[in-house]
């Protein structure tokens, strides 16, 4: 790859960063509602922004309020220290449809930094056809996010440089180390970079996937996603799936049905602790379910 980043990636070697640990999930894609658009200097090609968090971020002892944001999809601190990398790939934008924004939610103490990028292209795609979208989510807490969106893509060798998908980790210069993601995108695995592979994952995520990066004993909501604490029966299904909670669900919260890309395709009150859902309408394949308000770990349905 062409980017600075890559290249310095392989001249010395790391060892995996081991005070994070790293879950992955599923969660429909939505779209920031009031974002901070950010202008390049220039363009778009390998620009750069420096953009507010909105908290003080606190990483190895050190503090940082602002982040510097690079069109290539990756983001780090000023003293180029620390770096998150939710979808490293060489990027470009693509007319009036591609936008870059940023905002903060949430209160003191459990905000949420938000960057989004928007239908953006790419630099080695000859069609000009292929785009994407995701977001980087950074806590209060320390935890981090990659959430991706929908894409089109068709020929991953060529937009990605001869690798099979995205480059997606963090690295943390002062200790020589990084944390990436490679092997199938929904169960990827940790690995070290040496000088040898540049590691990406082996194809691109799905509409809602969500990786979450955390430091030792921290979470955030999708990190649940993974444990399935509900129980979910007969499993696997033809028709009829019922869940029963483990605990009196929240006034006004939905159970969610979501296909193998993030997409809602079934809803339905969750007003007890144990509800029975008419699924017959859904073609066979596997589910996730989830609840609106994230209360509850999700788990997988198959149905057949």
């Amino acid at each position: 790859m062409k980017k600075l980043y890559a290249l310095l990636l392989l001249c010395f070697p790391v060892l995996v960063h081991a005070q994070y640990t790293v879950q992955t999930g599923l969660q429909p894609y939505q779209t920031l509602t009031a974002p901070n658009q950010v202008a390049w200097p220039i363009g778009w090609d390998d620009e750069e922004a420096l953009i507010p968090i909105g908290f003080s971020l606190s990483i190895a002892g050190n503090t940082y309020d602002s982040l510097v944001l690079s069109s290539n999809g990756y983001i780090y601190t000023e003293d180029g220290s620390y770096e998150f990398n939710p979808y490293y790939v060489d990027m470009i934008g693509a007319g009036d449809e591609t936008s870059v924004g940023y905002q903060l939610e949430g209160t003191a103490g459990n905000q949420i930094f938000k960057v989004e990028f928007s239908n953006a292209g790419f630099f080695e795609d000859t069609t000009g056809t292929a785009r994407t979208s995701f977001q980087f989510w950074l806590f209060e807490n320390g935890c981090w996010e990659a959430r991706l969106g929908p894409s089109a893509i068709v020929d991953t060798f060529l937009i990605f440089e001869e690798y099979p998908g995205p480059f997606i980790g963090y690295a943390n210069y002062p200790a020589d180390s990084v944390l990436a993601l490679t092997g199938p995108s929904d169960s990827p695995i940790t690995t070290p970079i040496d000088s040898i592979a540049f590691p990406s994952l082996d194809n691109v995520p799905v509409d809602g996937r969500v990786y979450t990066f955390c430091p030792e004993g921290q979470t955030t909501s999708i990190s649940s996603l993974v444990a399935v604490p509900a129980d979910v029966y007969p499993n696997p299904a033809q028709n009829t799936v019922t869940v029963r909670l483990p605990r009196a669900p929240k006034t006004n919260e939905r159970l969610i049905v979501l296909d193998i890309h993030g997409r809602a395709v079934f809803q339905t009150e969750l007003n007890q602790l144990e509800t029975t859902m008419q699924l017959e309408h859904l073609p066979r394949g596997v589910y996730w379910i989830q609840s609106s308000s994230n209360s509850f770990p999700g788990g997988k349905i198959v149905l057949n």
